[in-house]
C-alpha cells in the first residue's frame, strides 16, 4: 500500500452478507461524508516523519509524575470471556505496573 491510501476491510458474515468495516489496527482515519469514516495508510517517507522538538522525560521524572492507565476489570482479560477481578489482579496489574503506570482509573463496572 502507499502513503496516504484509503482502504476499507470487506468481512462476510455467516449469512454470506458482505459489510465494510473500519480496521481496528487503521494508524489514521478520515471522514469522507457526513457519516462515514475512511482508514489511510499512514507511513510517509522519512523526510516527512515527524521530528520531535523536546526529549523524553528522564526516568526520574517518571516516578514523580501520574502516569494514569485507563481500564476495566471485565473486558481487559483474553479470550473472548468477561474477566474476574483475580484475573485482573494477577494478570494485567502486573502488566500495567511494569510498563511504568503507577495510577488506575477503573471504568464502570
Amino acid at each position: 500500500m502507499e502513503h496516504k491510501q484509503k482502504y476499507k476491510l470487506q468481512i462476510e458474515g455467516a449469512d454470506g452478507k458482505k459489510m465494510d468495516r473500519n480496521s481496528a489496527w487503521a494508524t489514521q482515519q478520515v471522514q469522507s461524508d457526513s457519516s462515514l469514516f475512511d482508514c489511510v495508510f499512514w507511513n510517509p517517507p522519512a523526510e516527512e516523519k515527524h521530528k520531535w522538538e523536546h526529549i523524553l522525560p528522564v526516568e526520574s521524572d517518571k516516578s514523580s509524575s501520574v502516569r494514569i492507565y485507563e481500564s476495566h476489570v471485565g473486558m481487559a482479560q483474553e479470550g473472548g470471556c468477561v474477566g474476574s477481578y483475580r484475573q485482573y489482579v494477577e494478570h494485567i496489574l502486573p502488566r500495567i505496573k511494569e510498563a511504568g503506570y503507577n495510577t488506575i482509573q477503573l471504568m464502570a463496572i
